[in-house]
């Protein structure tokens, strides 16, 4: 499991749980800049969270210029999550695919036994 949490724009902590042992894949996506990323959902949210924070005289969030998503796949569906930077993206998809190696060769040795 992975458990990730944060402060809300609005106050207050939002939390989410995600299942790695369920998840099929992991992979990186383009940044809300790249031209294929135009129609993409986060795309859209990033664009609308910045609006909303300048809407609100929070400024310019940047968030355009320095989100790095990456996606978890799952049987029933896709989360969606970013990271501030590439280098910090590698780190995270990297992370979990060890997750992920780990576990295939926990059920391989056990399986073998």
């Amino acid at each position: 499991m992975l458990l990730l949490s944060w402060i809300a724009q609005g106050g207050g902590r939002g939390v989410v749980t995600l299942d790695l042992l369920n998840c099929t894949e992991v992979r990186s996506v383009a940044s809300p800049t790249h031209p294929s990323a135009q129609d993409d959902v986060g795309t859209i949210a990033a664009n609308a969270q910045t609006a909303n924070a300048q809407a609100e005289g929070f400024g310019e969030l940047g968030l355009l210029e320095t989100l790095c998503p990456f996606q978890l796949f799952y049987s029933d569906g896709v989360e969606r999550l970013g990271a501030e930077s590439a280098r910090e993206r590698v780190r995270w998809v990297s992370a979990i695919w060890y997750v992920f190696w780990c576990q295939l060769f926990f059920c391989l040795a056990h399986d073998n036994v």
